[in-house]
């Protein structure tokens, strides 16, 4: 099997749910739901990061990979006060309801990380555990970094949530904004 044919979405068993007034797209996988797993993507990215560990997972077993509210296929409420990590935790759980899943282990990467936290302090009674993935914890930001190093290295999660300001500056520039952050190497201090 080539690799263009291996990540064909369509291939996939892509599935929508409505929870918490939108429409959540997933990916789902596996039979074993006594044990399932639940992954949650970060930014820019949608389920598709995780299309090589889904295999592995489904063989024992039931596997979901989410796109987040305004990400990949999932619902885009207008709004910054639609994108906090407690909207976003309450539509996993909705979702997670809805499926009627329990003993969950959830796994969240990057923006996925911090409402697989949220979620977790939100709603422990359907955990089995959970694992983060590149999250730095707001904690440690407060508690350990001056102001100007915290702008330094994390002036970019500040820039977007500044009102129209980011859309009118990377519009027409989508692909190279992405490009600085998807090749900037790990922990050179540049983000």
């Amino acid at each position: 099997m080539s690799l263009q044919k291996k990540y064909v979405p369509e291939e996939w068993d892509h599935q929508y749910a409505e929870v918490n007034g939108i429409t959540v797209h997933y990916v789902q996988a596996g039979t074993n739901k006594a044990a399932p797993i639940l992954l949650l993507h970060g930014f820019p990215q949608s389920w598709l990061i995780w299309r090589d560990l889904i295999p592995k997972l489904a063989e024992d077993h039931y596997v979901l990979a989410v796109d987040l509210r305004g990400y990949g296929d999932s619902s885009r409420p207008e709004g910054l006060h639609e994108y906090d990590n407690e909207k976003m935790a309450a539509d996993v759980y909705g979702l997670v309801q809805l499926l009627e899943l329990e003993n969950i282990a959830m796994i969240g990467h990057d923006r996925g990380a911090r409402v697989t936290r949220r979620y977790a302090l939100d709603y422990p009674e359907k955990l089995a555990g959970i694992g983060l993935i590149d999250i730095l914890p707001l904690e440690y930001i407060y508690d350990n970094l001056t102001a100007g190093e915290a702008a330094e290295k994390y002036w970019h999660w500040v820039f977007q949530v500044v009102p129209d300001v980011p859309e009118t500056l990377i519009e027409g520039k989508e692909e190279a904004y992405l490009e600085f952050f998807l090749n900037v190497p790990p922990f050179n201090g540049s983000l």
